[in-house]
Parts: structure tokens; sequence; C-alpha cells
């Protein structure tokens, strides 16, 4: 069955993120480089990332600076505070956490597939 990933899982995604990786603060600056690599930990796809942070920075929840060498987000005080609506569901009725709990799952079973093997050569 296909995962509806809301609003609300991609910003509690990378706010997860930022909180693990100690950039929870208000203005501490989190370089989109190590948020990249760490969001592959998540289970969800990268244009989850790039929409989430569209969506965070149109709500004014994170800032952001495009310097060449280190751009990077930060939280605003609107996004410290920020928490789901628990009352937001998917289409399927899951809330924000349930969708992240599903994804990481899916990751994982993914992950621990057997290789493929081609019987014709057995």
């Amino acid at each position: 069955m296909p995962l509806t990933v809301t609003a609300a899982a991609r910003r509690m995604a990378i706010l997860k993120l930022m909180a693990e990786l100690g950039y929870l603060e208000a203005g501490a600056r989190m370089k989109l480089t190590d948020l990249m690599a760490a969001w592959t930990r998540v289970g969800l796809r990268a244009d989850d990332l790039s929409t989430g942070l569209n969506e965070s920075l149109e709500d004014g929840i994170l800032e952001f600076s495009a310097e060449a060498v280190d751009s990077a987000v930060w939280l605003t005080p609107a996004g410290k505070a920020w928490k789901p609506d628990p009352e937001c569901r998917d289409a399927d009725g899951r809330t924000a956490e349930q969708v992240l709990q599903a994804a990481l799952q899916r990751s994982s079973a993914s992950d621990a597939a057997p290789p493929f093997r081609d019987r014709r050569k057995s």
C-alpha cells in the first residue's frame, strides 16, 4: 500500500533530525549537507525533504541561508514551539508519527530483503 506523507509528517521528520543532531535551539544553524545525509535514515524520499523544507520555510518554521559553501537552515521561535496537530491524519487515518514509523519500517524491510539470486545460474 502506498504511503501518503503529510506536511506534518515531513515537518516532524525534519525537526526530529534537527533535535537528534543538536540543532533544536532557535537560531542553531544546521548545514543542508548534514541534514541531507541524515535524511537517508528517515525512510522518506529525498523529494519529501525538499517539499518539507519549502513548506517549513513558507510557514515560518525554518529560515534558510543560501551561502555558496555552507547553506544552512535553522529553527525560528515558531519552529521551536511547533507541535503536530494530533487530529491531523493522512488519507488512511494515520497521524504524522504513525506515517514516520511506517516509512521507517518500510525502509528497514527493504534493507533487510535478501539479495536477488538468479536461479538460472544454480
